[in-house]
Parts: structure tokens; sequence; C-alpha cells
């Protein structure tokens, strides 16, 4: 069996994503909450920001796993960390692998110790 699909040039690509996005404002017009086309997936960044801080010294690994860019085996790095180094200073947190500076900055507002 065979099936024709029409090849589509780069501009008729553009116009096709453009009336898709406009399909989607038009979902979304007027206060509805539908989302079309967006994954329901919270950020990390949005779940720290409805719980606050997160504290270094004290959080489990769960909300930790709430802090933009952490995992669970991020999280439990940073529990196993925790377990023989006090947090002194937020920035300690990339002593523990897998936390650069890219990372700690992502996470930086949502920590406290």
């Amino acid at each position: 069996m065979q099936v024709n699909v029409p090849r589509l040039n780069a501009k008729q690509l553009r116009e096709q994503r453009s009336v898709a996005v406009a399909d989607r404002s038009a979902a979304t017009a007027g206060g509805n909450d539908v989302a079309v086309g967006k994954s329901s997936a919270v950020t990390g960044a949005a779940k720290a920001k409805t719980m606050g801080k997160v504290s270094l010294n004290t959080a489990s690994a769960a909300e930790l796993t709430s802090l933009p860019g952490v995992g669970d085996v991020t999280a439990q790095r940073i529990v196993e960390y925790r377990a023989s180094h006090r947090f002194v200073s937020i920035e300690e947190i990339m002593q523990v692998k897998g936390i650069g500076k890219a990372k700690f900055a992502k996470m930086q507002p949502y920590l406290e110790l």
C-alpha cells in the first residue's frame, strides 16, 4: 500500500506552525484553563515556588526533588553528603556530585540553611 505524503517547503511549515499556535491561543482565550499542546508536568522551579524555600540541612530527599534540576539521584547525593557534612553555606551544595554553577544558579533562589 502506498501513501502519498505531501512535501512542504520551509515557508509552508512556518505557516502551519503559526496556525497551530493561533489554535492554541484561541483555545486558552477568555481565561479558560484548557491546555492545548502543553505539558501538564510542573517544573521543578514551579514546585519549589509553591513550597517556598527548601532547607539544605533538614529537607528530605522528596523535598529536595522539588528544586529545579534535582531528581531522585541528585537528591539522594545531597542527603548522603549532608550525613557527613553539615551545610554551612548554600554555595557548599556545589560540592555534591552533579551540581555545578549552572544548576546551582537555577536552584539558589529556593535554598536556605
